[in-house]
This record gives C-alpha cells, sequence and structure tokens, in this order.
C-alpha cells in the first residue's frame, strides 16, 4: 500500500490496549494469549469472535521477540506481525470464514472452527518487505452454526526504516569549555579517597545496538523500545546553534538511499534539521545508519534554564522509485541553556564542567538572559548558604539534591583550635566537591565556574598570592615591631561579633594580650582580655556555626564581578549589594587582627608565622596579643 507515515510526537513505550463496541479484545503478550469479552447487552445467544494483534522489535542484539505494541496502531522495525482471532462466549457449534487484506496486496483466507469462551480460535502472521504505513482489513463470517456472529476491524501498522540508537552532541574529544553540546562532568565519585569525576566517555553499557564506542554517545537506547539506556546532560549557550556531532539508527535491513530529517523541540523553541544522507553499515545481522556534523536551523532558548531537547527523528527511503517517509523514533536529552557564553574566568585555570558547577549557575538563573539579573539570582543562592550537592543519574539524566555543600566544619571553638586542629591548605576542586566541603579558595574558584559559564566575567582574587605578598587594596593589620612586616606575623580574626576586646594591657601596636601556653601538646590561650565566644547562628556556608576563627592575615579569597567583590565561603555580603572594593568587605568581615609574642632575655618578640608555635612556647613564655579591627590604624 503506498502512503506517506503521518510525523508522530512520541514514541510508543509500554503497553496499550483497544476495545471496539465490546465486541474486540485487543492485547498483545509473549505467547499472544488473548482475552475474552462479555456480550453486549441483549445478544447474549449469539457469539462472536475478537482479534488481538502484535508486532515484534528487534532487540539490541538484532533478536525479535515479542513487543506490547497493540492494535489498532503498531510500528517496528520488524517486519513480522500477527495478530490472533479470539472467541468471545462458546462458539465452539460454528464455523467462520476469516478474510485479511494485509494492505501490500497479499490477501488470505481461512477457514476458522469456533471453540470455548476466550479461547484463540486462529493465529495469522505476515512479513512485509519494504517500509510503509500499512492499513490491515480483516473480517470473520459465519459458515455454520447457530447464534454466532461474525465481525470486522481494521488495523494499521508501521514498518519503520530504522529507530534512533545513539546521540552525541559535542566531537567526543571535546573537552573546552564553551564548545556546544559539551557534556558535564559527574562529580559526586570518590574512589580510594581522591575525588573521581566521571566523564560522559567513561560511562556507559560495553555494547550497545551494535554501535562502535557506545559510551562515547551522550544518549543511547540499547533496547530499541525508545527507553533510554543513558542520558548524559549537555551544555548549550542561546548564542550557539544546535549541532549533533554524530547519530545512529538501527535498520533491519539496507535501506535505498536513506535521508535523514529531524525537528527539535526546547523550551517553546522549534528547530529543524534539513535533509541529510545516512550511511548504512552492515553490524551483526544488522544495518547501522549514521551521519555527523549535523547543524539544526532556529534559535535556541534566549533564558537560562535546565530544559529538555526533544527531537524527532525520520528516515526517508526510496520505494519503486517514491519517497517514503518513516518515523525512526525520538531522543529526549537534559540540557543546561545557560544565561550566557562561556567567558573564562580570571586568576585562575578554567573550571571544568563539573554538574554542580552547571546546574547551582543555571537553575539559580532559569529564566534570565540579563547579566546582572543573571548573577543576582546565583548570587541569592550562595545567600541561602544551603547549596545541595546536584547528584546526576547518567541512565535517566534526573539530578537529585544531595548533601549540602559547607565551608570546613564545625569545632573551631576555642582560640587555640586554630594551631591544635591544623586548617591549613586548600584541597583541589574536585576534591572539595566531591567530600561536600571545602576551603575559601575553593568556594572562590566555584563561584567563579559558575558565573562564567553563565557569561559573565569573574576574577578568583585572593588576599595574599602564594609568595605571601598582599593583593592591593587589603589592609593586613599593624605591623608588629619595626622591621617586622604584619604580612609575615599577623592573623586576622573573623567576624566582629564573635570577638570581644576588653582593656589594653600592654604596651605596643598589639595591646590586648592574653597568655598563650602549651598543655599536654595543645595551644591554650587563658586570660579575659581578649574572648572569642560562637554564637549559635550559623556564619558560613553549609549552616557551620564554628569554621576556624582566624586565618593567617590575608588567608582568604574573594570573587571579583562586574558589580563587585562577594565572599562565597561566607555568603557575604548579604544582600546582592557586593562590596565595591576589599576595604568595604574587611570592614564588613575582619573583628582585628593577632601576632604571637614569645619571651627571651632581651624582652618580648613577635613570632614568624613560619615558625611552630607549640615548639616555641612549650619553651618559652608567650602571649596572644590582638588589636581590634577599628583600632589597628586601617584606613
Amino acid at each position: 500500500m503506498a502512503g506517506v507515515n503521518p510525523r508522530r510526537r512520541r514514541l510508543f513505550a509500554g503497553r496499550v490496549t483497544w476495545a471496539c463496541a465490546a465486541v474486540f479484545a485487543l492485547v498483545a503478550s509473549m505467547g499472544m494469549a488473548s482475552t475474552a469479552l462479555a456480550a453486549p447487552t441483549g445478544q447474549a445467544a449469539h457469539q462472536r469472535i475478537g482479534v488481538a494483534a502484535s508486532a515484534a522489535r528487534p532487540s539490541a542484539t538484532g533478536s525479535a521477540p515479542q513487543c506490547f505494541y497493540v492494535v489498532p496502531d503498531c510500528q517496528s522495525t520488524n517486519p513480522a506481525v500477527a495478530f490472533s482471532v479470539i472467541s468471545n462466549g462458546d462458539s465452539s457449534g460454528c464455523t467462520f470464514e476469516d478474510n485479511i487484506d494485509w494492505g501490500d496486496g497479499t490477501t488470505t483466507t481461512q477457514a476458522v472452527a469456533g471453540g470455548p469462551d476466550g479461547s484463540v480460535l486462529a493465529t495469522f502472521t505476515h512479513t512485509y518487505t519494504l517500509p510503509n504505513v500499512y492499513t490491515i482489513n480483516w473480517s470473520s463470517s459465519v459458515t455454520s452454526g447457530d447464534n454466532c456472529d461474525g465481525s470486522q476491524t481494521q488495523l494499521q501498522f508501521t514498518l519503520e526504516a530504522a529507530q534512533v540508537a545513539g546521540v552525541r552532541y559535542a566531537p567526543a574529544s571535546a573537552t573546552t569549555p564553551g564548545t556546544p553540546g559539551l557534556p558535564v562532568i559527574k562529580d559526586d565519585g570518590l574512589s580510594g579517597g581522591a575525588a573521581d569525576p566521571e566523564m560522559d566517555h567513561q560511562w556507559g553499557p560495553a555494547s550497545c545496538a551494535g554501535l562502535t564506542s557506545p559510551k562515547d554517545y551522550d544518549w543511547l537506547d540499547c533496547s530499541g523500545e525508545g527507553v533510554p539506556s543513558k542520558n548524559w546532560p549537555v551544555i548549550f549557550a542561546p548564542t550557539d546553534t544546535l549541532t549533533v556531532d554524530s547519530v545512529a539508527f538501527t535498520s533491519p535491513s539496507s535501506p535505498t538511499d536513506p535521508m535523514l530529517t529531524a525537528d527539535a523541540s526546547i523550551g517553546g523553541q522549534d528547530l529543524t534539521l534539513a535533509s541529510t544522507p545516512l550511511t548504512a553499515t552492515a553490524v551483526g545481522g544488522q544495518y547501522l545508519l549514521s551521519a555527523s556534523g549535523l547543524t539544526f536551523t532556529g534559535a535556541l532558548p534566549t533564558t537560562a534554564g535546565l530544559d529538555q531537547l526533544d527531537i524527532y527523528w525520520d528516515v526517508t527511503i526510496t520505494v519503486a522509485g517514491v519517497p517514503v517517509d518513516t518515523v525512526a523514533g525520538e531522543s529526549s536529552s537534559p540540557v543546561f541553556v545557560t544565561a550566557g557564553a562561556y567567558v573564562t574566568p580570571g586568576g585562575m585555570d578554567p573550571v571544568p564542567p563539573y554538574v554542580s558547577v552547571l546546574d547551582v549557575g543555571t537553575v539559580a538563573a532559569t529564566g534570565q538572559s540579563d547579566a546582572q539579573a543573571a548573577f543576582n539570582a546565583i548570587w541569592a543562592t550562595f545567600d541561602t548558604r544551603q547549596i545541595a550537592h546536584p547528584i546526576l543519574d547518567p541512565a535517566t539524566g534526573n539530578i537529585s539534591a544531595g548533601p549540602v555543600f559547607r565551608y570546613y566544619d564545625n569545632g573551631w571553638t576555642t582560640i587555640g583550635d586554630w594551631w591544635n586542629k591544623g586548617a591549613m591548605g586548600c584541597p583541589p576542586l574536585i576534591q572539595a566537591i566531591a567530600d561536600d566541603t571545602g576551603h575559601c579558595g575553593d568556594w572562590g574558584w566555584f563561584l567563579a565556574g559558575v558565573l562564567s559559564y553563565q557569561g559573565i566575567s569573574a576574577t578568583y582574587t585572593p588576599l595574599r598570592n602564594d609568595f605571601g605578598d598582599i593583593t592591593p587594596g587589603f589592609y593586613p593589620g599593624p605591623d608588629p615591631a619595626a622591621g617586622a612586616a604584619a604580612k609575615d606575623y599577623a592573623y586576622m580574626l573573623i567576624d566582629p561579633p564573635l570577638w570581644d576586646f576588653t582593656e589594653k594591657n600592654v604596651s605596643g601596636r598589639y595591646r590586648y594580650a592574653d597568655a598563650l601556653s602549651v598543655v599536654n601538646g595543645k595551644v591554650v590561650v587563658k586570660g579575659n582580655t581578649v574572648t572569642y565566644s560562637p554564637s549559635g547562628v550559623a556564619i558560613a556556608q553549609g549552616g557551620i556555626l564554628t569554621p576556624p576563627e582566624m586565618f593567617v592575615t590575608g588567608d582568604h579569597a574573594l570573587v571579583q564581578t562586574p558589580w563587585g567583590y562577594a565572599d562565597p565561603s561566607y555568603g557575604l555580603p548579604q544582600s546582592t549589594t557586593l562590596y565595591p572594593d576589599i576595604a568595604s568587605w574587611e570592614d564588613d568581615a575582619l573583628a582585628g587582627f593577632a601576632v604571637v609574642y614569645y619571651k627571651d632575655r632581651s624582652g618580648w618578640h613577635p613570632l614568624a608565622l613560619g615558625n611552630n608555635v607549640a615548639s616555641v612556647c612549650a619553651a618559652t613564655k608567650c602571649q596572644f596579643r590582638t588589636v581590634p579591627y577599628d583600632e589597628s590604624g586601617a584606613p
């Protein structure tokens, strides 16, 4: 039967049943079993018959189990179809003549004996040779017996030329941020105590539908049933063109002149793929049809969001010199559409496309295209100090909320904890993400990376560099003695409400002094001149109440944006009005400065930062001397 298959907007996936005027029970199962229908009212004495039909869809290995696709419409790449005639009531005393027009110019006529209620009276099978849409007309008439009626119905079968099996958006070797279609990196894995991020091409089945290197694909359907075996999110910017690096289809035969077209839909935008030739390759008793370097016309969404990209694929083949369009399935992929094109952050290496970086920024900026509006939405998320780790399920593409990211952990409750607990060092960003806890540098890298993928310029800004040099604009505290620079001796005290200074009791620039001693190997600061009192209120990311109370002066990182400076580890400022300069942040964040002094025969001297405080102060007298920020001489 000649004809053109209409475009469908979804795949059939699962069991479908249909009934017509209580006459037909239309089901499909592995054994073609069927069910009886009750006779219509007023016809209890008349026994009718019905049909049950199914078609087989090939598996990933080319075998053809019965599929649960049922009448009146069924579609498959397997050309074999079957339907069964069932008895609706006891028709044992009757015989029938069944006539089938298969829609391809062939017919079948067969005598059928009646049987008990619900029994299968006959099974008809047929194999088509060419992809097309076929209308099957079945009728049954009574040839002998009383109180029996015949019936008739019409079925439709679409023999598909191909079924989509794999889609890859960016080249498999692509790693450069900003590449259209770049897959995200799964970042919640740990292996042997070290971060173990999982790349797209490292995950997936080793074999799938005869594809070469199936793990290289972002979307896979290994069953041929329209249910993905892999669905890995990818990234596009609004200014990108929708591209597909490679797509592959399975086909039961080698079609003539196969051509590919497609319609795509994402975020309310429609896109199309012009007719593109497909290449057929024999693989394990079936054929793979493939195409690469596909470019769609039409615009991607102009605002940020985690969207679903639905692509409806059609394969057109030539049958008897006439092009025939057949449905080739649908792929549906999660896509991070960012608020803008990727920009490289300043002061740091590019941040890989970790799923946490993309999800936190894109979801927060949903609906935004203006850079400042996108930033404000993102910063509002950081301001909550409750950012959950996005956990990717690579089979389904779903992203769920994991543990909340933290700044350090709780436990720094006394001044001596700074030396006793050892808060130095900053883990690599991927380790901090995988462990759900990081230091100021990690939070700075994280925010800068989040902003960079949303098209927002950001610069990672440490307050002192790796050589100990102070960043311009940051005041490191007063020098503790002539020729002794504060950057080499001082600590900065965090969060003014948590510190209290009572009286000046020594001379010099750091005039608030308490005894610092070593007890059982632990540093203890004892006295009432300066006190640190955690408030019980969360002051850092992750709801942390007691992060480190002080740091080496300048040992902190901010992020500079076009609108000012932000402190992501503490979520400062607590508004979208950022600090205009580093000094403004310092006024808000620091309680003061401290220096450890030790005593020898010539008097008291500041102890340089490189010394081991516990070792020095176990052998000599020491003091913990401080100065409030507003008395420190800060400009």
